[in-house]
């Protein structure tokens, strides 16, 4: 996932502000490295490298960039390491093109080796560099650019959406294969991006594009093409009622905290549309007819459908098979048809995995519907139905408020289809969506609060164990009934309240200071549920990516992330030494903290003893 955005203007202008703005609106896309690039004339200004927005404009004062056409960029390194050379935008050999692009070009290696032998000079190991001198090689053959950009597409393999421009001209162009995109037009200028955040504060006039469609943006207009023939494509643009403060922090520090505290209203909000939704009906008809049921999604959404097809057999008594995107081709495609029911599951719904999943299913005439949060997105227009999450945007990369309605919405479908009281449902917004701060005493007076809260489920000696930290709290069903878990994380001291005051008061009569006791009493006895919580969570630290990256500059390299990258790219054997590795490391250290146990366990006995 990148974000790419390009503006073309009347009239040359100091352009670096726009871009570091939209920029940072697209900043939940890519955090490796940030480029920027304005075409003045015959003269290309390109500025770019590793870092976040912030530091890459102050460190290369993008601020000044001017020109009459800008492009920029945010990268999450796929083909290529974090570095200067494999950020974006990327020129061509001769410096007469520049362009970025967003997505995996999957033959990427045998495109470099194709362009070196024909003389093309290759500066990078991007993929979005490829996607350049794809074009640039049909411009030297005298082709327009139109002509060159469809050619380019066939020798493209993969899914992606780029932004390119020449120098000498008043244009931008921009091709969508997969990848989202979406255009502005304004007073004066014309705008793309891969998502609205960027675009909503210039204009609210937009155009979607739709896959295999080829834009060319003049100051003025812009013309839509098709990828297939070149033939023009009439397509009104739409006005965006979106508020601003749905792509701002509005006084949060954080989206991700915004989004948050958001979960109350949108949940309210897909509750509401739910009960009203003519498609929903239609939804349940087919699935209770259907011989199979099937909901399909990756990361999040796949752990949404994995809950959902545990709601539907507890609440509706109905089976549900719930499948890894990637994984429903090669081991359902053959066996699905029109009798069997799919629900697709995607925030954005233009998950690439998801639609080939999808374009599969409904080839082979199975009943397809949607369930997406981005309203015109590939997903909901090639659904025979799909339910709206009305989520909003989500800037952070970390699910919660669509993470919450994907829950509801199969809640509210398995409530329908087992027939059961629907307004059981209404309670969740107010009471079983939160994050809060407690102490331990307000921990307690939680676990009983039957009157205030419904059928809260809590280990009140568990989590009173702790003195200070944060509860997060979620909801689920058991047996019928809304349950709320909770998880809890010390932030102030150990939960020393676990041991008998009777053996720390003892000590102390004996002479022992505080921090005798502590580290001869209180510390063998919560070395085992420490030891315990060390080896869960080291394990999730070294599987974990996405926290990885948040946590850690882009110049590192880390193991998780390379064998993510070396699998998209096909290279097995790199990313079976690397998890070969991982696995050795962590088997290292289990042996080692089972050493730890096992000196614990002697200790238990020579203190019984």
């Amino acid at each position: 996932m990148c974000g790419i955005f390009g503006i073309v203007t009347e009239n040359e202008q100091v352009l670096g502000p726009i871009l570091i703005e939209a920029a940072r609106r697209l900043t939940y896309r890519g955090y490796d490295s940030v480029g920027a690039a304005t075409i003045s004339g015959a003269k290309i200004d390109l500025r770019k490298d590793t870092g976040r927005v912030d530091e890459v404009a102050a460190k290369y004062n993008l601020a000044e960039m001017s020109g009459t056409r800008g492009i920029t960029q945010l990268r999450w390194a796929t083909f290529g390491a974090p570095s200067q050379a494999n950020s974006q935008p990327h020129l061509d050999s001769d410096g007469d093109l520049v362009g970025a692009h967003n997505g995996n070009v999957v033959n990427n290696v045998e495109l470099r080796r194709m362009f070196m032998e024909e003389g093309l000079v290759v500066r990078s190991e991007n993929d979005g560099e490829s996607c350049v001198h794809a074009v640039e090689r049909y411009i030297h053959r005298g082709l327009d650019f139109i002509e060159a950009i469809r050619r380019a597409n066939d020798d493209l393999q993969g899914d992606y959406a780029y932004v390119i421009g020449q120098i000498n001209d008043d244009k931008l162009y921009a091709i969508k294969k997969g990848s989202g995109l979406v255009v502005g037009i304004g007073e004066g200028f014309t705008c793309v991006s891969s998502d609205l955040p960027s675009i909503l504060p210039l204009t609210r006039t937009i155009i979607r594009i739709q896959d295999g469609e080829i834009i060319t943006l003049w100051a003025d207009q812009v013309e839509l093409r098709s990828v297939v023939d070149g033939s023009l494509i009439e397509r009104a643009p739409e006005e965006i009622t979106e508020t601003m403060s749905s792509v701002q922090k509005d006084g949060y520090d954080h989206f991700m905290l915004k989004e948050i505290h958001e979960q109350p209203q949108v949940a309210r909000e897909v509750l509401h549309m739910l009960a009203g939704s003519a498609d929903v009906q239609l939804v349940l008809d087919k699935m209770k007819e259907a011989r199979n049921l099937y909901f399909i999604g990756c990361g999040t959404s796949y752990h949404a459908c994995l809950a959902g097809a545990v709601y539907f057999a507890r609440l509706a008594g109905r089976a549900v098979i719930p499948v890894l995107a990637p994984q429903f081709i090669p081991q359902y495609l053959t066996t699905v048809g029109p009798q069997d029911v799919g629900l697709f599951v995607s925030q954005s719904g233009e998950t690439k995995d998801v639609l080939d999943a999808l374009q599969g299913a409904r080839a082979t005439g199975m009943a397809c519907f949607g369930m997406a949060n981005v309203i015109g997105s590939t997903l909901t227009r090639i659904t025979q139905a799909w339910l709206p999450l009305t989520c909003g945007y989500e800037i952070s990369v970390p699910a919660t408020k669509t993470f919450t309605n994907q829950l509801i919405t199969f809640l509210f479908l398995a409530y329908r289809l087992g027939g059961r009281d629907r307004a059981e449902l209404s309670a969740l917004p107010d009471r079983g969506i939160f994050v809060f701060a407690v102490d331990s005493d307000q921990m307690t007076e939680l676990s009983e609060a039957g009157e205030t809260m419904t059928s809260v489920t809590i280990d009140s000696e568990e989590f009173g164990q702790y003195a200070t930290g944060w509860v997060a709290g979620s909801f689920g069903i058991s047996d019928g009934n809304i349950r709320m878990d909770f998880a809890a994380t010390v932030t102030d001291e150990f939960p020393r309240r676990s041991a008998d005051p009777a053996i720390e008061e003892a000590a102390s009569d004996l002479g022992a200071d505080t921090p005798t006791v502590f580290r001869t009493i209180v510390l063998p006895l919560i070395r085992p549920a420490f030891i315990s919580s060390l080896s869960y969570t080291f394990v999730r630290s070294m599987t974990a990516v996405s926290a990885v990256i948040f946590l850690i500059s882009a110049k590192w390299y880390h193991l998780t992330v390379l064998i993510y990258n070396f699998s998209e790219n096909l290279r097995f054997g790199l990313a079976s030494v690397l998890a070969t590795t991982l696995i050795v490391i962590v088997l290292l250290t289990f042996g080692l903290l089972r050493l730890l146990v096992r000196k614990n366990e002697n200790l238990a006995k020579t203190m019984s003893i």
